[in-house]
C-alpha cells in the first residue's frame, strides 16, 4: 500500500415510498434463517460521546426508539448494536422491530417483532465490541422505514452513539419496547447504540459505503426524511437493473482522514477497517473526504496520499473505489487562498491517480461558474460550505451508475 511519504510526487500537481411488511410474530421467536451472505443496508458510524451529550453519563432504565430507512430490502434482517466506546458491559434487555405509524414514535401493534441474539431476547455487549442480532425472517421492502426499540436497563456508563441522528430518535423511561402509541417517548438529538442493519435474500448483491463528513452525514439537508445525498443515491440504485446495490453511510460530521478529534470522531484511516471493510457485503467505497483535513492545514500531497492509502486498502479487499472531488467553500469562514490552492491541487491530482477506479467531480456540479471558489448561490445552505437539498440531489445524480460494478 502506498505510504504517505510517496505524496511528494504530487508537488507538480447519494424516494421510493417507505413500505415494510412484517409478519405478526410479536412474542414468539421469529423463524430461523439459514446462514447466507448478508449485505449492509443501513449504517451509522459509531462515535464516542462528548461531555455535553447525555450518552457521556449513560442511561438507567431507558428505552430507545429510533427510525431507520433501509436502502435495499430482503427476506430477513439483522441489527448491529455497538458498545464500541463503552467502558463497561452494555446490557440490552429487549429489542423489537416494527412498522411506523406516521412520522412519530407510534408503531403498528400487529407488526411488532422481538429480535434475539444467540437465541436470547436479552444479551450483554462487552466493552469495545458489537453484537449482531440473529437474522429474523421478515420481508423488508426497498427504502422501507422501520422503528427499532431497545431497552437499556443500565446503569450503562458512557454509551456509543452517532451524533447526527438523521432519522429521528426518541427516549422513554422504563421498558417500553412494545409500546404502540409512542406517547411516552420524547425526541432525542443523537442515536445511541444502533450501528447497522443487514438484510438477506434480497435483489441487491453488495453495498456502496460512503465515507465522508458533514455533507454526507446530513448537514444542510432533511436528514430526518432520509434526504442526504447518499440516501438519494440509494433511491437511484434501487431501480430495477443490473446494479442493484445497497447504500451504507459511514460518514461523521467534522470527520477528518488523518486526525481524530472530540467532535469529529476517529480519523478515517483509523476507522476504515471497522466502519467500511468489516461491513457485510461491502463492494464499493465512495471516498467523499478531504475537506476538513485541508481546512486544518494539511497540504495537498498528504491529503492525496491518505486518500490513496484508503483506496488501496479497500481495493486489496476487492472493493471498487470511487473518489469524489472536494466541493468549494469560498464563502465559509475557513476559506483562505492557501486552502483553495490545496483543494484545487487535490482535485486535479485525483484524476491522475491510479488508486481510484472512478472519480466523480462533485466540485463541477456544485461550484459557481462565475466564482468557482464558492458554491453556486442556489445550492448554498447559507454557511458557504454545505450544499442544500438541491445540491444533495445534484451530487447523487452525478454518480454514473453504469460505471459501478454490476451484480
Amino acid at each position: 500500500m502506498r505510504r504517505l511519504a510517496a505524496a511528494a510526487l504530487l508537488l507538480g500537481l447519494l424516494a421510493v415510498l417507505s413500505v415494510i411488511l412484517i409478519r405478526p410474530a410479536q412474542e414468539t421467536q421469529p423463524d430461523a434463517v439459514e446462514p447466507q451472505p448478508g449485505i449492509t443496508t443501513w449504517s451509522a458510524a459509531p462515535q464516542p460521546p462528548q461531555d455535553a451529550q447525555a450518552e457521556s453519563l449513560g442511561f438507567t432504565e431507558v428505552t430507545v426508539r429510533t427510525a431507520i430507512r433501509v436502502s435495499a430490502g430482503g427476506d430477513a434482517i439483522s441489527l448491529r448494536l455497538d458498545n464500541t466506546y463503552g467502558i463497561t458491559p452494555l446490557d440490552v434487555a429487549a429489542v423489537t422491530l416494527a412498522r411506523p405509524v406516521g412520522d412519530g414514535p407510534a408503531i403498528e401493534p400487529a407488526s411488532r417483532l422481538r429480535l434475539r441474539a444467540d437465541g436470547q431476547t436479552s444479551f450483554r455487549i462487552p466493552p469495545g465490541e458489537s453484537v449482531y442480532t440473529d437474522p429474523a425472517a421478515v420481508t423488508v421492502a426497498d427504502s422501507a422505514r422501520l422503528l427499532v426499540s431497545y431497552h437499556l436497563p443500565g446503569p450503562t456508563g458512557p454509551v456509543t452513539l452517532h451524533s447526527m441522528t438523521g432519522e429521528p430518535t426518541w427516549l422513554a423511561a422504563g421498558e417500553q419496547v412494545m409500546n404502540a402509541t409512542g406517547g411516552v417517548f420524547e425526541r432525542h438529538p443523537s442515536r445511541p447504540v444502533l450501528g447497522a442493519a443487514v438484510v438477506y435474500g434480497g435483489p441487491a448483491r453488495g453495498t456502496v459505503v460512503v465515507l465522508g463528513s458533514s455533507t454526507a452525514d446530513g448537514v444542510g439537508v432533511d436528514g430526518a426524511s432520509s434526504r442526504r445525498w447518499p440516501d438519494l443515491l440509494s433511491d437511484r440504485l434501487a431501480e430495477p437493473g443490473p446494479r442493484r446495490l445497497a447504500v451504507a453511510n459511514a460518514s461523521i460530521s467534522g470527520n477528518q482522514i488523518l486526525t481524530s478529534t472530540t467532535y469529529g470522531g476517529s480519523a478515517q484511516l483509523d476507522r476504515l477497517d471497522r466502519d467500511v471493510l468489516a461491513l457485510p457485503g461491502a463492494r464499493v467505497l465512495v471516498l467523499n473526504s478531504g475537506s476538513n483535513d485541508l481546512r486544518n492545514g494539511v497540504d495537498a500531497p498528504t491529503v492525496l496520499a491518505a486518500l490513496e492509502d484508503m483506496a488501496e486498502a479497500a481495493r486489496d479487499r476487492g472493493l471498487f473505489v470511487v473518489a469524489t472531488t472536494v466541493t468549494p467553500f469560498g464563502e465559509h469562514r475557513s476559506f483562505t487562498e492557501e486552502t483553495e490552492a490545496v483543494r484545487l491541487a487535490v482535485n486535479a491530482a485525483m484524476f491522475q491517480s491510479p488508486s481510484f477506479d472512478l472519480v466523480v467531480d462533485l466540485d463541477a456540479v456544485t461550484r459557481d461558474p462565475a466564482r468557482p471558489q464558492r458554491l453556486r448561490p442556489d445550492l448554498d445552505v447559507g454557511d458557504g460550505s454545505h450544499p442544500n437539498q438541491l445540491g444533495a440531489r445534484l451530487m447523487a445524480d452525478a454518480v454514473p451508475l453504469d460505471a459501478l460494478p454490476s451484480t
